[in-house]
């Protein structure tokens, strides 16, 4: 099985996306036994995006903050990791699409 601290190798902090609540059940308990220090209310949680960072913490991410690193011209995002790709070893485990989408309506004002 891939570990989560390999991401961080060469970078300071990683986005990862969990498409279920199983993957996200599933990697608070991989980030544990690997280490990481995570809060017990995001532990607890159902996230659907968190950041894993060089000194083996974990953080939350605003969905607006990971909505807006797909958008062209970003610069200073960190890596953005599906972690159901990952986890089952694909080759290509970064997220290309945020998997989110707005739900402001026109005229909801």
């Amino acid at each position: 099985m891939r570990k989560i601290k390999d991401l961080i190798t060469n970078q300071d902090r990683v986005w990862l996306y969990f498409a279920t609540t199983e993957l996200s059940q599933t990697f608070v308990s991989q980030v544990t036994a690997e280490g990481f220090h995570i809060s017990p209310s995001l532990a607890s949680e159902r996230n659907y995006v968190l950041a894993i960072h060089k000194d083996l913490t974990v953080s939350y991410v605003p969905l607006h903050c990971w909505t807006r690193a797909f958008q062209k011209n970003t610069q200073g995002v960190p890596v953005c990791v599906d972690y159901g790709k990952y986890l089952s070893g694909e080759e290509d485990y970064l997220c290309h699409e945020s998997h989110f989408q707005s739900q402001i309506r026109v005229g909801a004002f």
